[in-house]
């Protein structure tokens, strides 16, 4: 079981990741620091369940992830973002749900000879 992610904010019209920010389980007592990439990783002390995670960076807080599946054997992606809103279950990119349709060999092209 890990929970993963990067801590970002907004500085002008850029999203930059954050480093030294403090991000936490409370549910289960957990804190850890994002690197210099913004990037967090938990992985012991974690127990099965949904649970909340929140970042928080020089006084400022945002980004709280809640229902957040931690599974035996898996790893979650929780991304944070201060001075917003994240949402859980991230939303999905629309490159991943198109389906392009199977070509059948030998069928008659469509719209007539």
């Amino acid at each position: 079981m890990t929970v993963v992610g990067r801590i970002t904010r907004t500085v002008g019209k850029d999203t930059v990741p954050v480093g030294g920010a403090f991000v936490r389980i409370s549910d289960l007592s957990l804190t850890t620091q994002s690197d210099s990439s913004g990037n967090y990783t938990f992985s012991a002390g974690l127990v099965p369940g949904k649970y909340r995670v929140s970042v928080e960076f020089d006084g400022q807080k945002g980004g709280t992830a809640t229902a957040v599946p931690i599974v035996v054997g898996k790893t979650v992606s929780v991304p944070l973002h201060l001075g917003g809103t994240t949402a859980w279950p991230p939303p999905i990119a629309l490159d991943t749900m198109v389906r392009k349709p199977k070509s059948v060999q030998g069928a008659p092209p469509r719209g007539g000879v």
